[in-house]
């Protein structure tokens, strides 16, 4: 897993040029111009199906209870329609509404399409819940006010769907419960939300005991009051979000100013006030989004304490500490212009403190140790200079892009990789895993490492020379990239046993995983050939040797072979997926709301796969990295819905999102923290979106609209792939 997420960007998946007809081979990606509002005809063929299922139910309603002076009610149902008619009618005119209106808004109404779509799937559910024998008087109030929150949700009106939603929703959550007879879903504590989060967000922990810290700290007596009324009436999700975003009243340091703590304190306030009314559409528009700011503004806050803590009497930090408490503490107004600004400096907080934890050498090999000091001078010098230009970076809306800022940044990080890449170095000498923490005893040199390890030392001390220290630091830096990669490639263990575990990757490269095997084995003895890491062997006649490959081509062809075995690792994966969906058994992502892709969509997907793997294997196992590279790079945009997919699923495998609750209960639930996949779910609707639209338009034999969808399938992955970056599926919290 660990080295999957170093590889995520590059990996190899399909030859677009070797896709049959009808796949992505002829589709020009240069161009992903969203399709406009009103094509996606599958999402409106499918409200017209609920709204005409809605008025075929309201019609034999009226059958059944004819009323002289029939008349409408305040849900828009006929009042001689019962409670769980009315609820059921209206969950499918809401749907039709999110469907409808998501397809309006072009691809900015990908959200209200999937939840629409979410819904139409749950219909069963709804249905069973709600015709059951037995409704008490409660539950038959609740899903009058379900009808009645139904009809007044507008989903064409700009803001928050997700939160609005759930409030509608929530009254149908008990019926759907009682229905499910003790299911798995309905143990206390198995849904966190559409966008589930960890368990450890859903605490219950009141948020009231605070009351006379928080007043000493500047708070109201009005806010106190109504932080102590959200124990009773505001959604857990919620409390836990005020919770945290309260520690902006305790930030530690004399940096944060005398003026800063008011302001803090005076938006922290404000954001409650808005609580003391009733919910609706303005606590998730207005008020969710300021506690999630100053939620991100603390964890700003304790960053930059513990630099200054580790770094007291360092210059600048006092006046960097100044500048951040004048970004933190900005008005509404003006904090919302500053969003870029505060999201550049958490970065470079980030950075710094990355840069400190990489610092000191005890943990380290002594043949590391020379260029290990050298990087950590030129790393100090940096973090001082980064330091200090703290404040031209708060400056306002230029700093984050100030070319002086992005230069000090720019170098920085380079210096931090030398040490993150030299402790690299030094666990591999060691003969233990490469991001083993420190030992707790003295670190040896691996006997059977000893000529890579005096090969380490030379280049090292050319790295303390300055006139050879740019030469020697590439050098270091290629050789700890390449180190995964020399001790393992994804998918390469399975590759190597027997089974079951091997014959996954049959169904995309058939039987030639020993001729990669074999491949990879050559490339990683041509790697320490390069580097000189192992004494020359002796060629066929007296005082011969094998010439040596370059270690740039040695390396090259090493990570070829990495991005293949990743490639392996992803179809693999996205065609076991398509087999478990054909047969109507469900994946991870099939347990999460914010994923929704029938059988014929994943058909779509996976659309000439294996020949284009086939193809690729044929290049790696054969040629050289130069002449694989335009095929690498032309694969890597054309199945990048496969890469996104493999890499959803594997991130909800390994959170444990796979759930039978129903996606009409996870969008009516809690709003967690830190969501899974928060600032990724617009695109990832986009992609599920286009793909089902894709599979409608080839149904019909409209070949050129199906191309279009692809298109913009692949171009919105490529973009969520971007975004998630190399450190696997993001989390929001920005500030």
């Amino acid at each position: 897993m660990k080295h999957l997420r170093i590889v995520c960007r590059a990996f190899t998946v399909a030859a677009a040029a070797l896709l049959p007809a009808g796949a992505s081979a002829q589709l020009d990606l240069d161009s992903t111009q969203a399709p406009k509002p009103g094509e996606g005809r599958a999402a409106l063929e499918r409200a017209d199906r609920l709204e005409a299922d809605a008025e075929r139910m309201a019609k034999a309603g009226r059958a059944e209870k004819p009323d002289p002076a029939p008349r409408r009610d305040r849900t828009g149902n006929d009042s001689a329609l019962g409670p769980a008619d009315a609820a059921r009618i209206a969950a499918r005119r809401l749907a039709a509404r999110l469907l409808r209106a998501g397809e309006e808004s072009g691809e900015s109404g990908s959200v209200r399409v999937l939840a629409g779509t979410q819904l139409d799937r749950s219909m069963a559910a709804i249905d069973a819940a709600l015709t059951r024998a037995g409704l008490d008087e409660a539950e038959r109030e609740r899903l009058v006010e379900f009808a009645t929150f139904s009809a007044q949700f507008d989903p064409r009106r700009a803001g928050a769907t997700e939160w609005e939603l759930a409030l509608v929703l929530r009254p149908l959550v008990p019926s759907l419960r009682a229905a499910a007879n003790d299911a798995d879903w309905a143990r206390p504590g198995a849904v966190a939300g559409w966008f589930r989060a960890s368990p450890d967000d859903r605490n219950d922990e009141p948020i009231g005991e605070s009351a006379a810290a928080w007043r000493a700290a500047g708070l109201s007596d009005e806010a106190v009051q109504t932080l102590a009324a959200l124990d009773a009436t505001a959604p857990l999700g919620a409390r836990a979000l005020a919770r945290r975003a309260s520690r902006v009243l305790s930030i530690e340091g004399d940096w944060i100013g005398a003026a800063a703590r008011p302001a803090l304190a005076r938006r922290f306030g404000d954001a409650l006030s808005v609580f003391s009314g009733s919910p609706g559409p303005t606590l998730f528009e207005d008020c969710v989004p300021r506690l999630e700011s100053l939620s991100a503004a603390a964890d700003m806050a304790e960053r930059l304490a513990r630099i200054a803590r580790e770094r007291k009497g360092v210059k600048g930090v006092r006046e960097a500490g100044t500048a951040v408490a004048g970004v933190l503490s900005a008005g509404p107004a003006e904090a919302q212009s500053r969003v870029e600004t505060a999201r550049a400096l958490g970065r470079v907080l980030d950075l710094l403190i990355r840069g400190m934890e990489s610092m000191g050498e005890k943990d380290l090999v002594r043949e590391v140790r020379p260029a290990f000091r050298a990087a950590e001078r030129s790393a100090r010098l940096s973090e001082g200079d980064l330091i200090e230009g703290i404040p031209r970076l708060a400056q306002g809306r230029t700093g984050a892009t100030d070319p002086a800022v992005v230069g000090l940044v720019g170098v920085h990080a380079r210096r931090v990789g030398d040490l993150v890449a030299l402790r690299r170095v030094s666990r591999w000498l060691e003969g233990r895993p490469l991001d083993a923490p420190a030992a707790s005893t003295p670190p040896v040199t691996a006997p059977d490492r000893a000529t890579a390890a005096a090969r380490i030392l030379k280049l090292g001390q050319e790295a303390a020379d300055p006139r050879r220290a740019e030469a020697a630091f590439a050098d270091l830096r290629r050789i700890a990239e390449d180190l995964p990669w020399l001790e393992s490639i994804p998918s390469e263990s399975a590759l190597r046993s027997v089974g079951a575990a091997a014959d996954r990757y049959k169904p995309v490269i058939g039987d030639r995983g020993r001729e990669i095997l074999g491949a990879l084995d050559r490339a990683r003895r041509g790697w320490r050939d390069a580097w000189g890491f192992e004494p020359r062997r002796a060629g066929g006649k007296p005082g011969e040797t094998p010439p040596a490959p370059t270690p740039e081509g040695a390396s090259a062809r090493l990570r070829l072979l990495a991005h293949l075995g990743g490639m392996l690792e992803d179809l693999s994966l996205v065609h076991e997926m398509g087999a478990r969906a054909d047969r109507s058994q469900p994946n991870a992502l099939d347990g999460w709301a914010g994923w929704a892709l029938s059988a014929p969509a994943f058909d779509r997907l996976t659309a000439g796969m294996e020949p284009a793997a086939g193809a690729l294997v044929e290049v790696a196992v054969t040629a050289d990295e130069m002449k694989a590279r335009p095929l690498i790079d032309t694969a890597n945009q054309n199945l990048a819905a496969c890469r996104l997919v493999a890499r959803l699923e594997r991130d909800a495998r390994g959170r444990d999102l796979a759930s039978s609750t129903p996606a009409v209960v996870q969008l009516a639930s809690d709003i967690p923290i830190n969501p899974w996949c928060w600032r990724q779910r617009e695109g990832v609707a986009a992609v599920c979106r286009y793909l089902e639209e894709e599979a409608a338009a080839r149904g019909r034999g409209d070949r050129a609209r199906g191309d279009s969808f692809r298109k913009a399938a692949i171009g919105r992955a490529k973009a969520v792939l971007d975004q998630i970056g190399p450190d696997g599926v993001g989390e929001h919290g920005d500030p």
